[in-house]
Parts: C-alpha cells; structure tokens; sequence
C-alpha cells in the first residue's frame, strides 16, 4: 500500500512513514467508526459499509465498522473514538449535530487518527 502512496507528490516522507506504522499496527480486525446519521433509504449510506469492507478484504483483514451519530459524537468524542483505528466522516449533511461531526474530525486530527470525509 505505501508504494502508491509515494506515487502521490503530496504525500510527505513523515505521512509514508505514519501511513506505514498505521497499517503495521492493524491486524486482524480494524475498526472504524463511521460518523453520521444513518438513514436506511440513503444508497450512499450502504455503500459506505460495503467499501470498508471490500477495502479490508483487500488488505487481508476483517471489517468491524459502526455508525456513530453526529448526537452522540458532540456529548463523547473523546471516549467514543479512542478505540478505533480510523473515522469516516459520513456524507448525507445536514447532519443532527454539526458540531458532533466537527467533533470527530478534530479529534482525528488531535490524536492523528486516520480520517477520510465525503
């Protein structure tokens, strides 16, 4: 995986590095939170779950991914996520709680957690 990712110019030697240690560090199962308000009629939605899982199938590891509501991400950021390897901030805005979303991308950013948005 790191030798696409130093295909790509704007991708630092230190992030090569970080992305390396990241998938080191995964094995088995990874974990992923995923933040938004889930709404069974968005197709958007089921297909967030099936990339994460085709995406760990790829990488030889097993999917364990949950929606987080934006609710619930304002009142604990901070012990929700610690446990997950990365977060997929969830497209389908207007969400519940913006600042449960903005919550989330800050902590990923704080604790350098990997984190992707829609």
């Amino acid at each position: 995986m790191a030798g696409w990712i130093t295909r790509n110019s704007s991708v630092t030697e230190g992030q090569e590095v970080a992305w390396d240690v990241t998938l080191n560090r995964m094995s088995g199962t990874v974990r992923i939170a995923v933040v938004g308000d889930f709404n069974p009629e968005y197709p958007t939605h089921h297909a967030i779950n099936a990339s994460l899982q085709h995406a760990a199938e790829g990488l030889g590891l097993r999917m364990d991914s949950k929606w987080v509501a934006t609710s619930c991400a304002e009142r604990g950021a901070d012990k929700i996520f610690r446990n997950y390897d990365g977060l997929f901030i969830a497209s389908g805005s207007p969400y519940r709680s913006m600042h449960g979303a903005f919550e989330a991308i800050r902590l990923a950013r704080v604790e350098r957690l990997p984190l992707i948005g829609t």
